[in-house]
């Protein structure tokens, strides 16, 4: 190329284009350059115009430590052969295609080498700040995600945009199996649970639909799908660079210890220790919400009140350990009404009260009220049935006190007045019978104070 408009062509064409651009020749001197090329890597032009060997331009480099200490801004894989390169005289080097250097001002360049079948080379310098930042950005937030998953929760999911799961991460520190493949492919609700009903499921996918993010979502799984375990799901979705919606993804949490801990706390606070049945606490808890419901229908629902008729002679005679054997005897048998839908509970001492189930079909006082005294008949019969107390057999029986309650009721306390009214009425009848408050004819009876009950 000796036309002198052809190389100002060249020339112009080298120095427009946005990449550092060098030609070496097969004596590894410099030939051809463009402005790029001086400006990318900081080289005087007075040098270059001289056309120099490459261990010249290396060695000036190496002196202004543009490669960093031992060679520390080149990249790994090429730190080798820069370092030869700046020691080499001219042998020839196993040069890479590609690596990464840095400039003393910080800029990441892009080093791309072309061997010519001359024996020579042309080498393009691209800068590629901004690309390298915006990946080593991308691994930095990976790896704060990473630390923030392992620390935090015990998998990552996704979903696609049918909410089927196609992706479970599981945290190496969580050693339980999750049953990952069963789950795979299928969206949450075609998953068995033990605590989620169809309304339930019917209100997630308004939220999933609504494209809201969903937090602390409890699921428990059964046994036979990766339990009996509880587990807590938090998701928001996620899109495309164009808007388009490809699914949720979140992170997910076994929570069977909270839980358990919680069902401890639960059985402390609300169930007898001795008999396992409701204690006092619940009881009231379910009354109240029994006597709003019967407020709000206009309707009427029973209730049975037990004492044991000298329960306190059996203490006497034989110690509490005995009287707590048939407290809990006690409780299994009226535990039989369980299935029904009636409710027994241990008010304290030997009292007990049985919630009866609403009535179902006819609502009718009189219903409610044969229903009822029909349920008094059985606990009267088979309380009355011997105990066996370890080596001995015992009998007694019970006074039960029938209440019917209502929109009539101001509040619990009504309800158990009443019922214990009944209750007494039946314990100066003889004991080992029911009566039924009835509030035309109903006056109040003292009670005495009553001594020797068990815990």
């Amino acid at each position: 190329m000796t036309d002198p408009s052809l190389l100002q062509a060249l020339a112009l064409t080298l120095d427009s284009v946005s990449q550092g651009v060098s030609y070496v020749d097969a004596d590894q001197r410099i030939r051809l350059y463009n402005r790029r090329y001086l400006e990318l890597l900081d080289l005087p032009a007075a040098l270059l115009a001289t056309q120099p060997h490459v261990e010249e331009v290396v060695q000036l480099q190496a002196q202004r430590g543009d490669f960093g200490p031992e060679f520390s801004l080149i990249d790994p894989l090429a730190r080798q052969y820069v370092a030869k390169e700046y020691a080499a005289h001219g042998a020839n080097l196993d040069v890479p295609e590609v690596y990464l250097r840095r400039t003393r001002a910080g800029r990441v360049l892009e080093v791309r080498t072309t061997l010519l079948g001359s024996g020579g080379r042309v080498r393009t310098f691209s800068d590629v700040t901004s690309y390298f930042e915006m990946q080593e950005a991308l691994r930095q937030s990976e790896a704060r995600w990473k630390s923030l998953f392992e620390l935090g929760s015990d998998w990552y999911w996704e979903t696609d945009a049918a909410y089927r799961l196609t992706r479970i991460d599981v945290n190496p520190a969580l050693a339980v199996d999750l049953g990952t493949a069963r789950h795979l492919g299928k969206a949450r609700w075609e998953l068995p649970s033990l605590n989620l009903s169809d309304v339930h499921w019917a209100e997630h996918r308004r939220v999933l639909d609504a494209r809201e993010v969903f937090r602390d979502f409890e699921i428990e799984r059964p046994k036979d799908f990766g339990g009996p375990r509880w587990v807590s799901v938090s998701g928001a979705p996620f899109f495309d660079g164009f808007g388009q919606f490809l699914g949720y993804r979140g992170m997910g949490r076994d929570i069977s210890g909270r839980k358990q801990a919680e069902q401890q706390v639960h059985r402390l606070a609300y169930l007898d220790e001795l008999t396992g049945l409701p204690n006092r606490r619940a009881l009231l808890n379910l009354l109240q919400d029994a006597l709003e419901a019967c407020q709000r229908q206009a309707q009427q629902r029973g209730l049975l009140f037990l004492d044991l008729d000298n329960f306190k002679a059996l203490n006497d005679a034989h110690g509490h350990d005995h009287g707590d054997l048939l407290l809990a005897q006690v409780a299994q048998r009226l535990s039989e009404m369980t299935p029904l839908g009636h409710q027994p509970a241990r008010l304290g001492g030997d009292e007990f009260v049985v919630l009866l189930a609403a009535s179902v079909g006819d609502p009718s006082a009189a219903v409610v009220q044969q229903q009822a005294e029909a349920q008094a008949q059985w606990a009267l019969e088979r309380l009355s049935q011997p105990y066996q107390l370890r080596q001995i057999t015992y009998r007694l029986s019970p006074s039960i006190g029938v209440v019917f309650f209502g929109p009539q009721h101001r509040d619990v306390s009504d309800v158990l007045r009443e019922a214990d009214q009944a209750m007494y009425r039946a314990k100066l009848d003889g004991g080992g019978r029911y009566r039924v408050f009835d509030a035309p004819t109903a006056t109040l009876l003292p009670r005495p104070q009553r001594r020797g009950r068990s815990r």
